[in-house]
């Protein structure tokens, strides 16, 4: 597509003048940029400080109103291994003063307002998991919190989402005392849910709620200007410095390429259950385009574009946008027409339905050392990203077909992954399945000298696993291949070789 409309995905932008999207989505952005930017988190001290970390790296302390009036922005310190963009939330206990950081990735760290290590860094296991993570709620991820602090009277960790819920709990496990209770935020114009910059529990434990308009309240857990209704703060100067530490100019920096190499920014996936709350539209009815005003309104860029790599499925997802913008027809059909019909896989290969045939298998996940097939599901949105299902044996005919009609740096340029001598691959999960692909080129040979030359491989399960294990798998079948004494030229389909 991007070669029949001239585009250069290495410098065709996504936003602003020029850009793919134009300005059409620029105040769902700016909903995002004020709640994460300049401010970061905040919380109350047991003696009533409010303290504001920002996005520049700084701290500053003072009243609710006044944000540095005590002091002015000084600089604090990350535990190893984090960045400015994965702090969600910042709280401060009771008890004893110390300051508690929770990540996007669900990891905890403990210290002072200027060393959030200071007392407990976040830790990983030999396998890089986390060794401690937060348990959420059923149905939440980290990404849903707005506002984070603890009761001073009780230490009691309060936690609210963007979904009008509130739970309590400990640092670790946010469900311990209670949830599903439900808060409301002072009527008007610019306090919502989506846009709170952060929650924080006073010394005599009135809640107060600062909001990216510039207005504060101050209420009870469920009732957020309760006590005092919406009244303006203010905060020291940032001044935009238009470098590469501008996170306003990040986006404008996106381009088409970033995105097929997860170097947008990006994080995770699109949350349409978010997105349907946010629009108050039901699942048949919701957009990818209301996906993404989602997306933009509440996830920030992690880093600038082409400063690090983060596996973003909307970033792919983004692709059913593009292809309209830019043809004026849906994925969909261009993925049909241009691609499946050729290939006679259209029908074979077709998007995941809530409505199963004989041909599909059914998804599973192992819970608690027991398989538990899963409900079939509609991924009609975001195809780019994925959602379509496939045999095997189809993968292995699509391989077919790229091999030779694209070169391997366009192939890389659409994501898939190259090691050191040329072998291609790609993975692709789903909650309940895996897939994995394998492209060896013309002349590989293993480390003990077997030809695995034009060798080809698909890998599909219907059970939710790591894809390692498949890479695995396929490595152990690439390598029988030349003890098996296939000819190359042998047509798996026809059952014998072809002249």
């Amino acid at each position: 597509m991007m070669k029949q409309k001239g585009i250069d995905p290495k410098t065709k932008k996504l936003y602003g003048k020029g850009g793919v999207f134009g300005n059409k989505y620029d105040s769902d952005m700016q909903v995002g940029i004020d709640r994460y930017t300049p401010i970061l988190s905040m919380a109350i001290s047991p003696q009533d400080k409010i303290y504001t970390w920002y996005a520049n790296g700084t701290v500053s302390t003072g009243s609710s109103n006044d944000l540095d009036r005590d002091e002015k922005p000084v600089p604090f310190k990350l535990p190893p291994n984090r960045l400015l963009t994965d702090i969600r939330a910042i709280g401060i206990s009771g008890s004893d003063s110390k300051v508690y950081v929770w990540y996007n990735d669900g990891a905890l760290s403990i210290g002072g307002s200027r060393d959030l290590g200071l007392y407990r860094k976040v830790e990983w296991d030999k396998d890089g998991n986390l060794k401690q993570k937060v348990k959420l709620p059923s149905g939440k991820s980290m990404l849903n919190v707005v506002g984070i602090d603890i009761a001073k009277s009780n230490d009691h960790v309060y936690i609210w989402y963007d979904d009008g819920t509130v739970s309590s709990g400990t640092s670790l496990d946010f469900t311990y005392y209670f949830t599903g209770k439900t808060y409301s935020v002072p009527p008007g114009s610019g306090q919502t849910r989506y846009n709170i910059r952060d929650i924080g529990i006073a010394a005599n434990d009135h809640v107060y709620a600062w909001f990216g308009n510039g207005k504060a309240s101050s209420g009870t857990s469920t009732d957020l200007d309760q006590y005092i209704e919406p009244y303006a703060y203010s905060l020291p100067p940032q001044g935009r410095s238009g470098g590469p530490d501008d996170r306003e100019r990040w986006f404008d920096d996106i381009t088409l390429q970033h995105l097929l190499d997860h170097q947008a920014g990006f994080q995770r996936d699109g949350d349409q259950d978010g997105a349907m709350t946010m629009f108050n539209v039901s699942e048949s009815a919701l957009t990818y385009e209301q996906v993404h005003r989602h997306f933009l309104r509440t996830r920030p860029l992690r880093w600038a574009p082409g400063k690090g790599s983060s596996y973003s499925n909307h970033g792919f997802g983004l692709w059913t946008l593009i292809f309209e913008a830019a043809t004026g027809d849906t994925y969909r059909n261009y993925a049909v027409n241009k691609y499946l019909k050729p290939m006679d896989l259209n029908g074979p290969v077709r998007p995941q339905t809530a409505n199963n045939d004989s041909k599909d298998s059914i998804a599973h996940e192992l819970v608690n050392g027991k398989v538990k097939p899963l409900p079939f599901k509609d991924s009609g949105l975001g195809l780019a990203a994925g959602g379509w299902t496939a045999s095997a044996t189809s993968l292995v005919k699509i391989m077919d077909k790229l091999d030779g009609a694209y070169t391997e740096k366009e192939l890389m340029d659409m994501g898939w992954g190259r090691e050191t001598r040329g072998k291609l691959h790609h993975n692709g999960l789903t909650g309940g399945g895996a897939a994995y692909v394998v492209m060896y080129p013309a002349g590989y040979k293993s480390v003990d000298g077997s030809d695995l030359s034009d060798v080809h491989i698909a890998i599909a399960a219907n059970i939710a696993t790591d894809t390692q294990a498949l890479e695995n798998l396929a490595s152990q079948i690439a390598l029988a291949v030349p003890k098996a004494s296939i000819s190359g030229n042998y047509d798996i389909w026809k059952g014998k070789p072809i002249n």
